[in-house]
């Protein structure tokens, strides 16, 4: 008697569960993207925020990323896309121990809506507190120690380098 409940009861989990799985998928928005920070990927599984300026407001959205990916909660992806914006800014907060020290950078990058859009997404992060990169870029973000680059399949943005030879 037992047998026949576990027989009929069974394909009734699996389904369920195939149904919650396939829903769970989603609710999310994953956009191929990578982080480079310094030339190295960033490889850490962290929480970024977008923040959307609209009429003098500020809305938050929780991203999670990890090597390769972003993610967004669809909803919220749908609002960045369908409502109005002035405009988008990615706020990446890299906390890591580097060479046996601990780091703390933040970095805020506007982001337009279309690279929301695109494909995939690469961005280069370059710390000017380096020498390194402070000898190698002309253009720097107002009051920021950093500059950045961005590449995708319809939306390429790379600053003028002062030099080819920086090493």
């Amino acid at each position: 008697m037992t047998y026949i409940k576990v027989i009929f009861f069974m394909p009734v989990i699996l389904v369920l569960g195939f149904l919650t799985n396939a829903y769970g998928q989603k609710e999310s928005k994953n956009i191929d993207f990578v982080l480079l920070i310094n030339e190295d990927v960033y490889n850490q599984y962290a929480k970024f925020k977008l923040i959307k300026y609209h009429n003098g407001k500020e809305e938050d959205v929780l991203a999670t990323y990890w090597p390769g990916n972003l993610s967004i909660p669809i909803a919220d992806y749908e609002k960045l896309l369908n409502e109005n914006a002035d405009s988008i800014f990615l706020s990446i907060n890299d906390d890591r121990y580097i060479d046996g020290k601990e780091s703390h950078d933040q970095y805020i990058i506007e982001y337009k809506k279309q690279w929301l859009e695109d494909t995939y997404n690469i961005l280069r992060v370059y710390n000017l507190d380096k020498k390194k990169y402070a000898k190698l870029f002309n253009h720097t973000l107002k009051g920021k120690n950093y500059v950045y680059e961005l590449d995708s399949p319809c939306h390429t943005f790379r600053l003028v380098r002062k030099t080819s030879n920086y090493k």
